[in-house]
């Protein structure tokens, strides 16, 4: 939930005290939410079941479109909550409103789904289950991978700094010219056999 939900992310289109539509859940069975082999499709919604008027019956019907969408409703609410903008603070206008349950019901009803409350998840697993049958079962969805780039950052940052260091050296060593590639190699061979003698 942490990674997937996020205040105001998207934000609204416009501003008022309840902006969310039940409604809009109606498109879950028009459109392709689930593969076309899917005969079983189950919807879970976790809301506080605060909404504008929307048309039931309607999303009713989009719903239950063939092979059609079962619903479980799990209502987090609370007489006391509050909502908080980005200052910090709380936003004076929104009230709970204590008809929510209510509206959930309703549209549980309409669609032959369930509605729970938050205090009862296990009831929750167990409708889940019963919607859905047995059969195989597989995993979906996006493996995430970290790979962490501070170390090669790390070095990428200290190489200026090696070049500054072996700078140099390098250049000196650059510059030297190999005794093979000396214009008279008996020449140089006979300086060093003179040192060589001259130190013993």
């Amino acid at each position: 939930m942490r990674e997937a939900v996020g205040i105001n992310s998207p934000p609204p289109q416009s501003t008022a005290p309840t902006i969310t539509s039940l409604g809009a859940l109606g498109a879950l069975g028009t459109q392709d939410f689930f593969a076309p082999a899917a005969r079983h499709r189950l919807v879970i919604v976790f809301t506080d079941g605060e909404t504008r008027p929307f048309d039931v019956q309607a999303t009713a019907r989009a719903l239950g479109r063939s092979p059609g969408v079962k619903t479980i409703f799990v209502h987090v609410w609370s007489a006391d909550e509050t909502v908080f903008g980005s200052n910090g603070q709380p936003e004076h206008g929104y009230h709970p409103d204590p008809g929510s349950g209510q509206a959930l019901s309703t549209l549980a009803q309409a669609t032959g789904g369930s509605s729970i409350g938050e205090g009862a998840l296990g009831s929750a697993a167990r409708l889940a289950r019963a919607a859905l049958g047995s059969g195989p079962t597989t995993m979906e969805g996006l493996t995430l991978r970290t790979r962490p780039l501070a170390p090669w950052l790390a070095l990428a940052s200290l190489l200026p700094l090696f070049v500054r260091l072996g700078g140099p050296p390098l250049r000196r060593l650059a510059g030297r010219r190999p005794a093979a590639e000396s214009k008279s190699p008996s020449r140089a061979g006979e300086t060093a056999l003179g040192s060589a003698g001259g130190s013993g």
